[in-house]
């Protein structure tokens, strides 16, 4: 996150929006694969492991939606200067 907080700098805006994009998928993929192994197994962790991963699967899922927000806000900037 640190790398692309700089990135609209050296890149550049369309790297930004790269990033992002293939970032995104990757979040919608892994995200319930996280969460049914939370379903199947938390009951048979520890507790303070079950809670671990639960952070885990919300943070993912948090970031997926942000990442999705990003990239309709690059879109829609991009809109605006061809406008």
């Amino acid at each position: 996150m640190l790398s692309f907080g700089f990135m609209d700098e050296s890149p550049g805006q369309a790297q930004s929006l790269c990033f992002l994009t293939s970032m995104a998928p990757e979040l919608r993929d892994y995200t319930p694969t996280l969460r049914a192994y939370l379903e199947n197994h938390g009951g048979d962790m520890p507790f303070s492991g079950r809670l671990a991963l639960e952070s885990g699967v919300l943070s993912y899922e948090s970031l997926l939606r942000w990442a999705r927000d990003a990239i309709a806000n690059y879109e829609e900037r991009k809109g605006r200067r061809r406008s």
